[in-house]
């Protein structure tokens, strides 16, 4: 995540936050689990308005 905020990545480092996510709710930790699901829905939100319009895409992190 730090290598995402250093480089400016901001579609990655919402994957990421949505992944922890998933982790932490597999590992029981529904709590942390929902503030890293808010921290991945703000950024592409915080997106969405700097485009000026949604372009949605799809991020695979691991294989289905």
């Amino acid at each position: 995540l730090g290598l995402c905020r250093v480089r400016g990545d901001r579609h990655f480092e919402g994957a990421l936050e949505n992944n922890l996510a998933d982790v932490l709710q597999a590992a029981g930790r529904a709590h942390e689990a929902r503030a890293h699901v808010r921290k991945s829905a703000a950024i592409y939100a915080e997106m969405g308005r700097e485009a000026g319009e949604l372009q949605p895409e799809i991020w695979m992190l691991v294989e289905w």
